[in-house]
């Protein structure tokens, strides 16, 4: 029995417009993971490769039909079709653009490494550093950090890594926290002291001959 899914919806996108920001590539990115995941629900690698074809040009929408249509070279698979859109959408990524977004991407204040890290490796997917990918990153990570006494700590480290990094950010935290739990049990027992102390005052001052000055007179005798 075959799985009933709805398929996405047509993929739509402005004509004629530069997009120098690189959300139109992601948006395809997203259209053509949310098609692969309609295909494998549905079972269509079942069909032949006529069928698949045209169940994904239905689907695609108008705009898209048009991209293929213009092509001089023969289009007969999925593979091609996709390659051919992600030529026409891709082309329009500004790779300097990506890079800048990379570079300027600073920690928030209440984000957590991991998330903060997590976003750097997201915005590195489109800024073709090849090579220097996890330096830059651990670089990004060091520079963009909220707390400057992580930084300095991250500077004082010889032959740095990205998964090194990681691991002294989590124990500065660990560490840091564990202090602020000692600083509050501190302070509590210093609360019940004072309490304590003053209780114990009260209880001097409730007792018969002690108000007045009378304990003061009676130890002079």
């Amino acid at each position: 029995m075959e799985t009933i899914l709805s398929p996405p919806l047509p993929f739509t996108f402005e004509e004629g417009m530069l997009d120098s920001s690189g959300r139109l590539c992601d948006n395809w990115e997203k259209w053509k993971k949310g098609f692969k995941i309609y295909f494998c629900a549905c079972e269509l690698e079942k069909k032949s490769a006529s069928i698949q074809m045209n169940i994904l040009l239905h689907v695609i929408g108008e705009q898209c039909r048009e991209i293929i249509d213009q092509s001089t070279e023969r289009i007969n698979n999925l593979d091609g079709v996709f390659k051919k859109l992600d030529d026409h959408f891709k082309i329009k990524k500004n790779v300097t653009v990506e890079r800048h977004k990379f570079f300027t991407r600073s920690q928030k204040e209440n984000e957590s490494i991991e998330q903060y890290v997590l976003d750097l490796k997201k915005l590195a997917q489109t800024c073709e550093f090849g090579i220097l990918n996890e330096d830059l990153i651990k670089d990004r990570l060091v520079c963009g950090l909220h707390s400057s006494t992580i930084r300095e700590r991250l500077l004082r480290e010889d032959d740095l890594t990205l998964n090194k990094a990681m691991d002294i950010c989590r124990a500065v935290i660990v560490s840091r926290v564990y202090s602020d739990n000692i600083k509050q049990e501190k302070d509590m027992i210093c609360d019940i002291s004072d309490q304590s102390k003053a209780a114990v005052k009260m209880m001097k001052l409730d007792r018969p001959g002690y108000r007045s000055g009378e304990h003061v007179r009676r130890c002079r005798r």
